[in-house]
């Protein structure tokens, strides 16, 4: 699948806010070595959008905000990924 398809199927599916979407959000938010940087970030937001238990997230991908949050470089200019990532950590 191509990235700009990967990228259109993660959008669509955080639209729809549906919870089967979040273990595939937690797979692509917590693919470093393997996912574009950018669709990673969307999986995140789309993540915070729809997850309703923080307690269940992996190690990894717990790390990973954890990691983002503390570098603004790696954040997005208005900080909604962020704000999203802070909900999820609680």
């Amino acid at each position: 699948m191509t990235l700009c398809a990967r990228q259109e199927a993660i959008y669509t599916l955080w639209r729809l806010k549906d919870l089967r979407a979040e273990q595939l959000f937690i797979q692509v938010a917590g693919s470093v070595d393997m996912e574009e940087e950018y669709t990673r970030h969307m999986a995140t937001e789309a993540l915070g959008n729809t997850s309703r238990r923080p307690g269940n997230l992996l190690g990894c991908l717990r790390r990973s905000l954890e990691a983002k949050l503390s570098d603004p470089a790696s954040v997005d200019d208005n900080r909604m990924i962020a704000e999203h990532a802070s909900k999820l950590l609680g």
